[in-house]
């Protein structure tokens, strides 16, 4: 069975899971790592430039920083029922609430600073809640550019002044992944064929 992409319901501190994505990760720590690894790793040659885990990395991120207008709503990552409970000053689905106190414990009331109110605030924390399920259900094999762009909605508690910028560097630090995953499959092939050449040769010897 596929692991997710985070582990829940505690939602502590994304890198102490058992994820393959984010058992080594810690959201401070693996940007610095990363930006380490690519101020030491050597130059490659042309033809081994399959190699680089951030190949096309750069043009992702271009599109995935910006700032845009979002229109999903929260039903399009999940479908919740017709429960709710209080969290802080919100009342928000059931299905949520352990994800939601998961974060709470680990990084503080992230709603102190919200401009709107409880009105916007209720109808942001159900997306909040739908996308962090939805993170939940996912797995690295399902993992794609089009999730992450749909993911990014999490902009717009941000704008509302939502402190969330921990989940939206966690979002970066999958799509690193996601190229170096897509990178080592590349190179895997390669490597096939490299084989098969060389096994074609020896008949021929």
């Amino acid at each position: 069975m596929a692991k997710p992409l985070v582990s829940f319901p505690s939602f502590s501190h994304f890198a102490k899971v058992s994820s393959p994505f984010c058992a080594a990760c810690s959201l401070i720590e693996s940007s610095k790592k990363l930006e380490e690894q690519e101020e030491e790793a050597p130059p490659q040659e042309a033809d081994t430039a399959i190699s680089n885990p951030d190949l096309g990395l750069p043009a992702f991120l271009a599109r995935f920083d910006p700032l845009e207008f979002n229109n999903l709503p929260a039903s399009h990552f999940h479908s919740f029922g017709p429960s709710h409970g209080n969290f802080l000053r919100f009342f928000v689905p059931v299905e949520g609430l352990p994800l939601l106190e998961g974060l709470l414990k680990v990084h503080g009331d992230f709603t102190s600073g919200l401009r709107g109110g409880m009105f916007l605030g209720n109808i942001l924390m159900e997306l909040l809640c739908a996308v962090l399920i939805s993170l939940r259900n996912s797995s690295l094999d399902s993992l794609s550019e089009e999730k992450l762009l749909e993911w990014r909605v999490v902009q717009d508690l941000l704008e509302a002044k939502f402190n969330l910028s921990f989940l939206l560097e966690h979002l970066r630090l999958l799509a690193h992944m996601l190229f170096q995953r897509r990178a080592s499959k590349s190179i895997d092939v390669e490597i096939a064929a490299a084989e098969k050449a060389l096994a074609r040769a020896h008949k021929v010897l």
